[in-house]
């Protein structure tokens, strides 16, 4: 059982080998990663003394470095040494075959042929290099043979273990939500190639106390807000409209120095004065002006 904020998935086990394909097949980027091609071609692997097998499929990886897999989705129900490690077997010693990479590649091929904007993508990934050329030297190495399974088991990975190249198991774990008619699943698995994680935000910048600020000659810092040298300011108040400029580090008007725009304000209405929703700046060089409100840190 599993259950996400109240609602209830029950363990759902497909019938056949043909409906964990389906789903395979439908999250085979979720698994193998955004950059991947899932192929769903059915070319057999046969060795030099032509005993073959059928892979379910075969998948190219665009990482680093370019991987092709092939794929055999089963059932843990099926008998482990019977069907599961002889299809493995098959596959390993069908690889080796050259007459089989050769049918391998040009059947990729003609796949990737048939759709303009497969062909496309692929171009991009490989650059200059002519797609069969890159296929044939994808293909002449060694795949990873993965196997999609509901059920993992240790003797399984055992058995595996014990079998030559490299190889992956991928448990495939369904999960059908409860009283839901129309099949809600839920899965669970590691993708075969992980998603690196996004970079980390930049740290975040704090500004450095007002007495921490470094201030230029003639800069006039208050409440953390710095004003260079220069610094015009105006105010209207009862039609009359009243200049300042920033001068040896304080904000003088009327040839009075002040240390703070409220006061430089409270000396002009003659009460209480909130300096910032009063004044209005404009930088050295600049034509606009704004109110100093909006320069608060």
């Amino acid at each position: 059982m599993l259950l996400i904020d109240g609602v209830k998935y029950k363990l759902w086990v497909p019938k056949t080998e043909d409906d964990l394909e389906r789903i395979v097949r439908e999250h085979a980027k979720d698994i193998f990663g955004n950059d991947s091609l899932y192929l769903d071609l059915k070319k057999g692997l046969k060795s030099k003394a032509g005993i073959g097998s059928i892979p379910d499929g075969y998948v190219i990886t665009f990482e680093e470095k370019p991987r092709w897999y092939v794929v055999e989705i089963e059932l843990s129900s099926h008998p482990l040494y019977e069907h599961i490690v002889s299809q493995i077997t098959k596959f390993i010693n069908g690889i080796t075959s050259p007459h089989s990479q050769q049918m391998l590649i040009d059947a990729v091929y003609e796949e990737i042929g048939k759709d303009d904007v497969l062909k496309s993508r692929i171009r991009k990934k490989i650059g200059s290099e002519e797609i069969h050329k890159f296929l044939s030297s994808l293909i002449s190495n060694p795949p990873v043979i993965t196997i999609i399974i509901e059920e993992k088991t240790s003797e399984l990975e055992e058995v595996c273990h014990s079998l030559p190249g490299e190889k992956r198991i991928v448990e495939f774990t369904t999960f059908e939500r409860e009283g839901v008619g129309l099949g809600v699943h839920a899965h669970l698995f590691e993708p075969v190639v992980k998603v690196s994680p996004p970079p980390p935000p930049p740290p975040l910048i704090v500004p450095p106390p007002p007495d921490k600020l470094p201030v230029s000659e003639g800069d006039w810092v208050s409440k953390g807000t710095r004003f260079p040298g220069g610094t015009e300011f105006r105010a209207s108040y009862k039609g009359q409209t009243y200049y300042g400029k920033v001068e040896s580090g304080a904000l003088v008007v009327d040839g009075k120095g002040f240390h703070s725009p409220s006061a430089a304000a409270s000396a002009i209405t003659g009460k209480s004065a909130n300096g910032w929703t009063f004044w209005e700046c404009r930088f050295p060089g600049k034509s606009s002006w704004q109110m100093i409100k909006s320069l608060r840190k």
